[in-house]
């Protein structure tokens, strides 16, 4: 509840997880081992940041009602996986490096995304979903998304998708529209 994690590059261990509130937040670097979780259970801002996800079960969880979380200038690896839960006004903005380097499956989502970075899914089989195609989301992009892995990696574009000025881009791999875009 409102501190900083002082080493500059925090662990959470396996099938442990760490709820911030009230302006709780790390120096530079996370990595979310198998199956960790940080219930993001506020409002705020994460720059400059490195995240890395090192299992397919490991995730950032915006958690209740108006939670939300603005990355500027971050980078995060392996099974991207921050989303919400089904809470009124969850938010989620990306403006950074977002890799998806996993043959696992990842996604990203809030009821309202935007991202002004730059994702990317270069695995070789692996899927990231952006968005969701429940109804209530909404994700826009004006960065470049890009899915560059091998022939079976995917970038699903979900729900109430929107394209604006943003790069989307399938070198090697497949992009899929799926809802009202």
């Amino acid at each position: 509840d409102g501190v900083t994690l002082d080493d500059p590059a925090v662990a959470l261990p396996a099938n442990s997880y760490v709820t911030f509130t009230n302006g709780t937040t790390f120096n530079t670097a996370l990595t979310l081992n198998s199956s960790a979780i940080l219930y993001w259970h506020q409002t705020g801002t994460l720059a400059g940041k490195t995240l890395n996800f090192a299992n397919a079960n490991a995730r950032i969880a915006l958690d209740g009602t108006n939670a939300s979380l603005t990355l500027t200038g971050a980078t995060a690896s392996g099974t991207l996986n921050i989303y919400a839960d089904t809470s009124a006004g969850t938010f989620l903005s990306t403006a950074g490096a977002f890799t998806h380097t996993s043959n696992n499956t990842g996604q990203m989502f809030a009821r309202t995304f935007n991202n002004s970075g730059t994702i990317a899914n270069t695995s070789a089989s692996g899927s990231l979903f952006l968005g969701s195609t429940t109804s209530g989301y909404a994700t826009a992009n004006t960065g470049t998304i890009t899915v560059n892995g091998g022939s079976g990696a995917r970038i699903y574009l979900d729900g109430a998708f929107n394209n604006t000025g943003g790069a989307l881009n399938a070198t090697a791999g497949i992009l899929e529209f799926r809802g009202a875009n």
